[in-house]
């Protein structure tokens, strides 16, 4: 089992453990922030909720972000982007309501993660 850092890419400063069991290459916790497993199309109507394909991470300053490919042979790829066929169903603290989006911002009150 082993660790990986990573640093937010908006603000550069806040740090998050990433642990993995880099036997199985398998994505096993977050710790430093809050994340969400990313919803990835498996097919016509069907989503595969694994944080092994990826989580969205919101980070102390206000802002979010994605960590893929959890592998034993290479770092987790950080993006500020989605990936396509990929999106994050979350909790907006700000006005309280539960959504569903590809690009982390609220359709109640327009917040953005």
């Amino acid at each position: 089992m082993g660790d990986t850092e990573i640093i937010c890419p908006h603000c550069n400063s806040t740090k998050f453990k990433v642990s993995s069991d880099k036997n199985k290459d398998e994505f096993k916790n977050l710790k430093g922030g809050n994340w969400q497993p990313l919803l990835t199309k498996i097919g016509q109507d069907q989503w595969s909720e694994d944080p092994n394909h990826g989580i969205a991470v919101r980070c102390k300053c206000g802002k979010g972000f994605f960590v893929y490919d959890f592998k034993a042979d290479a770092p987790a790829q950080i993006s500020t982007a989605m990936r396509e066929n990929q999106m994050v169903s979350t909790f907006c603290q700000k006005c309280g309501s539960a959504f569903v989006s590809t690009n982390l911002t609220c359709p109640g009150c327009g917040q953005q993660y």
